[in-house]
């Protein structure tokens, strides 16, 4: 009999990756900074797997496209 388990593979972010991704918070931090930028949203996956969508918005509505469309580009990235 053969045993199968799976595990997500944990992989711990270069250096370099860690420095890409916090390039791109600073990035945004000072558009929010010089008021270029007045709602957000940001998807960041976990090294377990997990995806968390994080919304800044003005109203539900706002709030809920920003969310479609968030949802969109990371379901679209892996084409």
């Amino acid at each position: 009999m053969k045993v199968v388990q799976f595990e997500p593979k944990v992989e711990k972010a270069s250096k370099k990756m860690k420095d890409d991704l916090l390039e791109v918070l600073d990035v945004l931090r000072k558009k929010i900074e010089n008021d270029e930028v007045t709602e957000y949203i940001i998807s960041s996956m976990h090294v377990d797997g997990e995806v968390e969508v994080y919304v800044c918005a003005k109203d539900f509505v706002g709030a809920i496209g920003l969310l479609e469309s968030g949802k969109y580009n990371l379901f679209t990235q892996y084409e």
